[in-house]
């Protein structure tokens, strides 16, 4: 049970990261509205940004009970 805890875990980490990455792939998609490179369409970027903060903040609420467990065992 903790090989398939320890899978798990390391692909949570991987998707924290990709999450983390959209994150800053928004924000900076914001940015270059803002400074008027692209067309504005803010209900999407509202949209996707919220998204992302979501997985981010699950991923990582997940990755830490995963730990907690890990250290409690």
């Amino acid at each position: 049970m903790a090989q398939t805890e320890d899978v798990l875990a390391e692909y949570v980490e991987r998707l924290f990261a990709k999450a983390s990455l959209l994150s800053l792939a928004v924000l900076g998609h914001g940015r270059m509205l803002e400074d008027g490179c692209l067309r504005p369409d803010g209900n999407r970027l509202d949209q996707l940004q919220s998204l992302a903060t979501e997985l981010e903040f699950g991923l990582g609420m997940i990755h830490d009970r995963l730990t907690e467990r890990q250290e409690l065992a």
